[in-house]
């Protein structure tokens, strides 16, 4: 008789239980899609930051071998950004920490333009310097 009870018993989640499971997986998920699109955005912009740095690091090799044509005085990066503006505000300060100077904010998958200034003839004392616009 106890070996047919046993047989008799039914194992497994009731309905109710499911559908706690699935409206706790649909909440966790609500939140973390907003967080991921932002932390997706500040790596595109990070990347944006890299590509600019890097296209100085190339201009001021250029000046500083004498390498640098005066005709073609400037160079272009494509932003890879969704969002108009910089969304981490340290991306701004490391660039103008690197000696660039910027002129207004980088749009949603547009161009930046990398100018380089040449110092003064007249003998100032001012230094060269690349300027960043962003088109």
């Amino acid at each position: 008789m106890t070996q047919m009870k046993k047989l008799n018993e039914k194992k497994g989640f009731t309905l109710m239980e499911m559908l706690i499971v699935v409206a706790i997986i649909a909440i966790l998920v609500a939140i973390a899609i907003p967080v991921f699109t932002t932390q997706l955005e500040k790596s595109k912009e990070a990347v944006d930051a890299s590509n600019i740095r890097s296209k100085y690091a190339e201009i001021m090799t250029h000046v500083l071998l004498n390498e640098w044509d005066a005709d073609n005085d400037y160079e272009t990066v494509q932003l890879q950004q969704g969002i108009n503006g910089w969304q981490n505000a340290d991306n701004s300060t490391g660039l103008t920490a690197a000696g660039m100077s910027l002129s207004g904010d980088p749009s949603a998958n547009s161009t930046c333009t990398l100018t380089y200034h040449a110092p003064s003839e007249d003998g100032d004392g001012s230094d060269g310097y690349v300027m960043v616009t962003f088109d």
